[in-house]
């Protein structure tokens, strides 16, 4: 071993020395370097690694907080309230009260919060005290109604024709005329008020009274008599129509009587004399038959009227009778005249 290492080691110096063959050397004390530095490294037993650097956070941006600015307070918003919608204000229908029996201006006029003055200036009436059962009264509006007065209900609408004015002796006016049922229904407790006008148009005097016909058959009519007592020696018009007019139930009623054979003859300007027969045509007996007759001129206004009853008040089915009736004229002469028969059921009793 040391041999050869003298001869590396001399050959080694040789070659330098000696200078021939000097690359080899150099070559050799280079490899040689390594290995002892290899050697070096080897003998600590570890292997130096450069660290990987932690990186660091960088310093937060201080944020910076504005300071608010003071501001005017925003209100809360209320919720809408819409205006109130004006309510409009009905003008009140005029109210019209019927005279019943025992009633007098003054308790008319207490009973609905009016002076009677008042009452008494509306209607035209000269004597409180000549009060009509029946009446229509127009209660003036403004003052505070005391009680609940039962409302007058809306006639059906009739047609009022054949008006006649006379005027009594006895200072009295008497207008008649006719109600014509052209309504297409039945009705009943028809009744008719009248008024006398003076020359401003202010009413001087009023009068009402029912047809004399209870029941008013659809397409019949029946004559009416309306009395203004104790009236204005002067009046310049008149005007008269339907004050109440109600639907009509046939129930009880009994139509299938007709008048024949009838022959009307006058006695001087007063009286007027008509005759004939009832018959009955229907399936039913008949029982309390009316008759009603209408005497008119040759201008179709009404001159005299009357109610009356046949010979016998039961007319069994396909039977007849007859009649006879006398009525005073309160003008003339008569033109035409006009019957209107009106009968009731006989009504068989339960056992």
């Amino acid at each position: 071993m040391g041999s050869r290492y003298d001869q590396h080691g001399a050959l080694t110096a040789r070659t330098i020395a000696g200078g021939e063959g000097s690359r080899p050397a150099i070559t050799w004390i280079l490899v040689l370097f390594l290995t002892v530095g290899l050697l070096s490294i080897t003998a600590c037993g570890r292997i130096i690694t450069r660290p990987t650097p932690t990186p660091i956070p960088p310093s937060p941006t201080p944020t910076h907080t504005p300071t608010p600015t003071p501001l005017q307070a925003t209100p809360t918003p209320r919720p809408y309230t819409p205006p109130p919608t004006p309510t409009p204000t009905a003008t009140p229908t005029p109210l019209i009260y019927t005279v019943q029996q025992g009633d007098t201006l003054l308790a008319i006029a207490k009973r609905f919060g009016v002076s009677a003055r008042a009452l008494q200036d509306v209607n035209g009436i000269v004597d409180p005290r000549r009060l009509q059962i029946g009446q229509p009264l127009i209660i003036p509006l403004g003052g505070e109604v005391k009680g609940t007065p039962t409302p007058t209900p809306t006639p059906i609408p009739l047609t009022v024709r054949g008006l006649y004015v006379y005027p009594t002796r006895m200072g009295d006016v008497w207008i008649l005329g006719e109600v014509v049922n052209d309504s297409g229904t039945h009705v009943e407790q028809v009744m008719v008020g009248g008024a006398l006008l003076d020359d401003q148009d202010r009413v001087v005097a009023t009068a009402s009274t029912p047809v004399i016909l209870t029941f008013l058959p659809q397409g019949e009519r029946a004559p009416f008599a309306l009395r203004f007592q104790d009236a204005p020696e002067h009046f310049a018009s008149y005007q008269v129509d339907v004050v109440q007019a109600l639907p009509g139930f046939l129930g009880a009623y009994y139509l299938d009587v007709q008048v024949e054979d009838v022959k009307g003859e006058s006695e001087g300007y007063h009286t007027y004399f008509l005759d004939g027969t009832v018959r009955n045509v229907g399936s039913e007996d008949a029982v309390g038959v009316t008759l009603v007759a209408t005497l008119y001129d040759a201008l179709g206004r009404v001159v005299g009227l009357r109610a009356g009853a046949p010979r016998h008040n039961v007319i069994p089915t396909l039977s007849e009778t007859t009649f006879h009736m006398e009525i005073q004229l309160f003008g003339g002469p008569v033109d035409h005249y006009h019957i209107t028969v009106l009968g009731r059921r006989m009504v068989t009793p339960t056992p």
